[in-house]
């Protein structure tokens, strides 16, 4: 044995005490990165440290003092990368090594391979997780520099940083994991220069979002770092010296999934937010809500996706399929996440981290069970575990992938999983979680535990893993919970991994888990062994309650909707549709807005080989799904859903087939779906009287084998439905008259269509005649590009005479008012439809006519209000485009049907539209005063009165309405009570939502999705209508003295009980779009409120409308676009309004009463 001198003993004993004090010092840090624990060497040590390197100073030496002082020296050199790292900026990785070392020139590859061996093998044995890289690109400097991490310097800039996207999109949970790491890679994406590249790399290596958990911790603490001692939290909470972050929102960030067969988006539950969906150059725009929702991708195999949140700026981009080649795949986690992809044959391996993974491959893999997807093109799935650090090869002939797992631990769930309609997961029943660790981890003898954590369903339960020779372990997670006693309900379990007694975390994985729920029967009977506490019945939807278990209330509604509370402020909301079967319409509008329309069975639709449409079919039984001679049985047991895209069932119908059925394989019931149409394009249209006759011409590619004419004499209402054949030869005799279709060849190729009507004995009237055209046996609207319908009109005097407009309309003016008021319903049904404009040349002595009707009933509006109530809550037909809208309406051409005395509106009729249901409910408040709440109103408007509690306890009249406290019981009510219903499309408030928040946020919401949807198409009228309410804003103000209540004078007549956040960092067309719509709401909010003084105060409404004439905008057309896409807005002020000045009057007149009495 070599005699040692005094001074290496006391260099031994110096760096042997200095290794215990920093291995304490790391086993008892969360930190995961040796560079951050630097400031724990103190100036002594780095001497002894240095002298110790410098009796060798080579890679063999600092290689054996590795092995003998592990955390000293491994610390020193991540310290030492950090810092320099840290100074230069530069990822000049191994010049800082190099003095970290104190070598004389950079170490060759066979040293470097040498000191990355020792360098983890010292990281696994201080219980630090190593790499899980161990081959490949810059395994070994990857090493170096996850260890580093960050350096201090760039951590505040960081922080800075991470504060600003906050601000636009929110925080995650600190228990997601998942979330915690979509967040950060959408920060990462954010981190252009000049913020350091070198921190940006160092982020990359983050694998468990460390440094978001810190900054989640900082914000948490207000701000503050939990201590001096800790410099990353100090250098983080620089960024909060303002305290302006305390109001951060829950982020909701999308992700790319394979979801039931399909390949989508989906977005979380959370604010209401509009994207922007581009897949492949396709634009679209779509807005998410309170509930999760999944967008499918229509596109066979896409090939990049861009996500863009119009107000927060998320973005989210992902490339899918390169080509269409056949030896392509994608690969999604065991949450349907977007994993990665590859292809046979690829140069390099596909690494991925152990986990179970679902592969959607262009080819078989030889070797593995799978299930098809498509047809063409080729899709199938398949299942595949990769365990920690195994290799795998996928093949398909003679052509491989190899795919290389991680070497680090692994969590696989086992339980049954279940999911919603939207796609969100949970497990229920036994539920078991296994762990395996890598094999090189088990070299050491260091002993592992899990940290369960299921939120606030109960305590923490640490568990200590009895690892077996191959490094796994089963934990029961139910069993587990039923130890702890858990409460039932369904809960976020978080799990960490740590070496015993250590706070470091190793591996962190959660899961949705229903503990407590036994099975899920057919019929969607919820089984529960216990009663699940944290389920809000009251916010739920469609449920209640049968002992433990839960029970549809309704079996003839659409969804099943359950609410959980996971947290004070958390919610999770799980929706299925009932059993059944239901079809819906996905499709885009002009402008790319996409919405998807319910369906009733048996109607129908319009398909066409160029259409976006994709028809949904949604069914609980097995069955067969068949058109003409295509037919394909669909497991809908097993997934729920299935899309047809429109193009392909246009391309399946047949002269003998054009209905789309279902076939129930349980029952052998057949159900009719859809029955489908197919438009067909026509160009060169003409309509004129030729000879006694009228003809109609136009032009289509195709042979045009028969025309079905439908002839509607507007004033009588008479009609005749005949079918023409081309070139039958003879004339066809129909009710009023003869008719025949002759076709010809075109001379440019096509054909040439007239259709001859012989006016010889036709009778004498209006008269309107809609085509459609047979086209290969298929009928179908006669159409242009724009989907713009064509028709022709007629006006026919007595003995064959063609009356000129001006001699029609004397007609009109000349017929009582019966007839007049049937013939205006029948009008302005024939003006809902989107006209082509050649077809409208000859139709223009329709709007006309409308014109001089309404006229006609201006001022006398009572003496017709059913019929024009009627007619103004009347939408355009379903297969017209989501953008159109009518040019004529009743709303803006006769305002004074809104100012009548509010007793009259109790004989508006029932409809399902928010201007019907609002005068139904201004008759109710003359019906019911003042026993109003809450069977007709909501709570909320007798909150903001000043005899509030009078109201409540003695049904008093409302009294000193003020419009603060109105705003404030809107803002106190709890959203989760409402929130869910507020994007249902299918949904409009009734009684006891009137004029609370629902109300109010339904509303606005409607005037958003509208602005949006006519985006495209209206250019003219949309322009004009933001002028004249920009106009309406800047003359009109607030609300004057005359006639307004004494709370009311000098406001504005719109409220904004949820304005926008000052500081939220949004594009500059969303402010636009956002003082746009803030326009237009006051203007409909001023309108509604002279509408209602009106009934009041004769000339009010007129001395509003000449206001807002005075813009040098003609009136009628935008204030019709204005009235069309803010209908439900103007009907909530109408009634708010209402009441407001009922209940003013009313106090007033109480008053003169009283002072009039004797005393």
């Amino acid at each position: 044995m070599p005699i040692q001198s005094s001074d290496e003993v006391r260099l031994w004993l110096w760096l042997s005490q200095s290794e215990k004090s920093v291995l304490i010092a790391i086993r008892k840090s969360d930190i995961p990165f040796l560079g951050l624990l630097g400031e724990t060497l103190t100036t002594e040590m780095r001497q002894a440290m240095d002298k110790a390197i410098g009796e060798e100073p080579t890679v063999k030496g600092y290689v054996h003092r590795l092995e003998k002082f592990p955390a000293l020296f491994a610390v020193n050199l991540a310290w030492h990368v950090m810092r320099g790292m840290g100074q230069s900026g530069r990822f000049s990785l191994y010049p800082h090594i190099q003095t970290a070392l104190r070598l004389n020139v950079e170490p060759g590859q066979a040293e470097r391979e040498r000191l990355w061996q020792a360098f983890r093998r010292a990281l696994l044995h201080l219980g630090l997780e190593p790499s899980s890289r161990m081959s490949g690109p810059h395994y070994m400097a990857n090493e170096y520099l996850r260890q580093a991490g960050v350096p201090l310097p760039f951590v505040d800039d960081l922080a800075q940083r991470m504060l600003s996207f906050a601000r636009r999109v929110g925080l995650p949970d600190d228990d997601d994991p998942e979330a915690i790491g979509s967040w950060q890679a959408a920060l990462d994406a954010k981190l252009d220069l000049p913020f350091s590249q070198t921190a940006r790399k160092a982020l990359e290596f983050d694998r468990f979002g460390f440094y978001t958990r810190v900054f989640l911790r900082v914000h948490a603490a207000g701000g503050q770092p939990q201590g001096q001692t800790n410099q990353l939290e100090v250098a983080m909470a620089k960024a909060f010296k303002n305290g302006e972050a305390s109001t951060l929102r829950r982020a909701t960030l999308p992700r790319v999934v394979f979801h039931s067969g399909y390949l989508g988006v989906f977005f979380p539950g959370g604010e209401e937010q509009e994207w922007t969906v581009d897949v492949d150059g396709a634009t679209r725009q779509y807005r998410t809500g309170a509930e999760d929702r999944f967008l499918l991708i229509s596109q066979s195999l896409p090939r990049l996706l861009s996500v863009h949140g119009h107000s927060g700026g998320q973005k989210l981009l992902a490339s899918l399929w390169d080509d269409c080649k056949t030896n392509r795949l994608l690969l999604f986690s065991d949450t349907g996440r977007l994993a990665g992809r590859g292809q046979l044959a690829q140069p390099e391996p596909l690494t991925l981290p152990p986990g179970a993974y679902t592969a959607l491959a262009r080819f078989e893999p030889t070797g593995l069970d799978t299930e098809e997807i498509s047809d063409d093109p080729r899709l199938v799935s398949f299942s595949l575990l990769l365990r920690p650090g195994e290799h795998c090869v996928i093949s398909n002939g003679p052509a491989q992938l190899h795919v290389h797992a991680d070497s680090q631990p692994l969590a696989r769930w086992l339980g049954d999983l279940h999911a919603s309609k939207e796609g969100m997961e949970f497990r229920h029943g036994a539920l078991d979680l296994v762990v395996e660790m890598p094999a090189d981890w088990l070299t050491t003898t260091a002993r592992y535990e899990l940290t369960l954590l299921p939120g606030d369903r109960g305590e923490a339960r640490v568990v200590s893993l009895d690892l077996d020779s191959a490094g796994q372990d089963t934990v029961s997670i139910s069993g587990q919970a039923l130890h702890a006693g858990w409460k039932p309900g369904l809960m976020h379990i978080l799990v960490e991994l740590r070496r015993a007694g250590e706070p470091r975390v190793l591996l962190r994985c959660a899961s949705l888990y229903w503990l407590g729920l036994k099975e899920i029967r057919q019929g969607m009977r919820f089984r529960c062994t216990s009663w699940p506490e944290n389920l809000r019945l009251e916010f739920s939807e469609n449920v209640e309650r049968s002992g433990d278990d839960l029970i549809l209330r309704n079996s003839n509604a659409r969804v099943v909707r359950l609410v959980f509370a996971l947290g004070e402020k958390r919610q999770q909301s799980l929706t299925w549709n009932v059993p059944g079967i239901f079809v819906e319409v996905e499709d885009v509008a002009e402008g790319g807005i996409g919405n998807r329309l319910r369906r009733t069975l048996g109607s129908t639709e319009v398909v066409s080989l160029t259409s976006t449409k994709q028809i949904v079919v949604i069914a609980s039984d097995d069955g067969i799904l068949r058109l003409g001679e295509w037919s394909e049985r669909v497991g809908f047991a097993h997934r729920a859903t299935k899309v047809l895209p429109a193009t392909f069932l246009a391309s399946r119908l047949t002269p003998q087939s054009h209905t789309l059925v279902y076939v129930n394989e349980n029952t052998g019931v057949e159900h009719a779906l859809l029955r489908l149409a197919q438009p067909h394009a026509v160009s060169r249209f003409s309509a004129q009287v030729q000879s006694g006759q009228f003809v109609m011409g136009f032009h289509v590619s195709e042979h045009l084998e028969a025309l079905s004419v439908h002839a509607t004499a507007l004033l009588s209402g008479d009609d005749d439905l005949f079918k023409l054949h081309a070139n039958a030869g003879e004339w066809t005799n129909t009710r009023f008259g003869r008719a025949r279709l002759m076709v010809l060849d075109g001379k440019e190729g096509g054909h040439d269509a007239q259709l001859y009507i012989n006016l010889s004995f036709w009778p004498a009237g209006a008269w309107l005649f809609k085509l459609d055209g047979q086209i290969r046996g298929v009928w179908g609207h006669l159409e242009n590009s724009r989907q713009d319908v064509f028709a022709a009109g007629l006006l026919l005097g007595n003995g064959g005479q063609i009356l000129v407009q001006k001699e029609w309309l004397g007609l009109v003016n000349g017929l009582e008012d019966l007839p007049a008021c049937r013939l205006l319903q029948r009008v302005h049904v024939a003006l809902l439809v989107c006209y082509a404009q050649e077809a409208w040349d000859n139709l223009t002595w329709l709007a006309a006519t409308w014109k001089a009707l309404t006229e006609r009933w201006r001022g006398r509006e009572a003496q017709v209000l059913t019929p024009l109530a009627d007619l103004a809550a009347m939408p355009p037909p379903e297969e017209t485009s989501a953008s159109w809208l009518p040019q004529l309406v009743i709303t803006a051409a006769l305002p004074g049907l809104f100012a009548l005395p509010a007793q009259e509106y109790r004989r508006v009729h029932e409809k399902p539209h928010p201007l019907s249901r609002a005068l139904r409910a201004m008759g109710g408040i003359y019906e019911q005063w003042p026993m109003l709440f809450p069977d007709l109103l909501h709570f909320a408007p007798a909150a903001g009165c000043a005899n509030f509690a009078a109201i409540s306890s003695q049904g008093s009249a409302p009294k000193g309405f003020d419009p603060q406290r109105y705003v404030n019981a809107m803002c106190g009510v709890p959203e989760l009570g409402y929130v869910y219903q507020i994007s249902d499309d299918a949904f409009l408030p009734g009684p006891k939502d009137y004029l609370g928040p629902l109300h109010y946020r339904h509303a606005w919401r409607a005037l958003e999705v509208a602005y949006e949807r006519t985006l495209v198409g209206n250019d003219i009228w949309r322009g004009q209508g933001i002028g004249l309410a920009q106009h309406a804003h800047r003359m009109m103000p607030t609300l004057g003295e005359r006639g307004v209540p004494l709370a009311w004078r000098g406001q504005a007549p719109h409220l904004t009980p949820w304005p926008a956040c000052p500081d939220e960092v949004v594009d500059d067309q969303v402010l636009q779009e956002r003082e746009n719509l803030g326009n237009i709401a006051h203007l409909l909010a001023g309108l509604a409120f002279a509408c209602r003084q009106e009934a009041r105060q004769p000339g009010a409404l007129q001395r509003h409308l000449n206001q807002l004439d005075s813009a040098d905008i003609p009136l009628d057309k935008p204030l019709a676009f204005l009235l069309q896409i803010g209908e439900a807005l103007f009907a909530y002020y109408l009634l708010l309004w209402e009441l407001v000045l009922t209940a003013d009057y009313r106090e007033k007149d109480h008053e003169r009463v009283q002072s009039n009495c004797p005393r």
